[in-house]
């Protein structure tokens, strides 16, 4: 059984090889040995509701050797529309994400612990959320025609111009004529004031020197 999209999950699916249609049910996925030499890389197919054995015996649908592994160590079965690692009273227990279990259930992406290996578990118990943004449909190779803005929006976006009132309403202050004189700043305006500040200055030190000999001859 090859890997199958989450998308395609409660649906149906072509094999690429054989052509054949078959249905996907809720909970398909696949066991995949993460760790344990010789057989890091083993994939074997989850399918509701067939079980599957797991331990040293050759009559288990995954077969793990080693000394840390009983003969019929654990059973991975699908119950109540989920499936369940269940252990099988072996010697050094089963372990879901690295947790000491009797029975437990089998999250996407858990992690199963049986001996010397890990077993990566990925299932689909729903199908995929799709984000994809739906498009309104027009012709092929037709071009598409731009939103044209309501005449507010128009008045607001037009740059340089001032905005038109509705009729009946006082022209914007923005909208009317400015009479005003032009402005003249620059580095005139302060040469001005301070040669102006300079004669005041003069006068009162004049106006001073006078008042001071006036009373000084009597």
């Amino acid at each position: 059984m090859a890997d199958v999209s989450r998308a395609a999950i409660g649906q149906a699916a072509q094999c690429r090889d054989c052509k054949t249609i078959f249905p996907v049910p809720i909970g398909t996925g696949t066991l995949t040995v993460e760790w344990g030499v010789p057989l890091v890389g083993t994939k074997l197919p989850l399918a509701p509701p067939d079980e599957i054995r797991i331990g040293r015996a050759d009559d288990n649908q995954l077969v793990l050797p080693g000394a840390k592994v009983s003969r019929h160590h654990t059973t991975v079965l699908w119950k109540d529309g989920e499936w369940i690692a269940r252990d099988e009273n072996s010697g050094n227990g089963t372990f879901v994400n690295g947790m000491k279990i009797r029975e437990a259930r089998l999250e996407n992406h858990a992690g199963l612990g049986i001996g010397d290996f890990l077993i990566r578990v990925s299932v689909a118990y729903e199908p995929a959320q799709s984000n994809d943004t739906v498009a309104t449909a027009h012709p092929p190779g037709a071009a598409r025609q731009p939103a044209i803005p309501s005449a507010d929006a128009r008045q607001q976006t037009v740059v340089g111009l001032p905005a038109v009132p509705k009729t009946g309403e006082p022209p914007l202050p923005s909208a009317l004529p400015d009479h005003s004189p032009p402005r003249r700043d620059g580095p005139g305006k302060g040469a001005a004031g301070f040669i102006r500040a300079l004669i005041w200055l003069g006068a009162l030190v004049l106006t001073g020197v006078v008042l001071y000999l006036l009373f000084r001859g009597r």
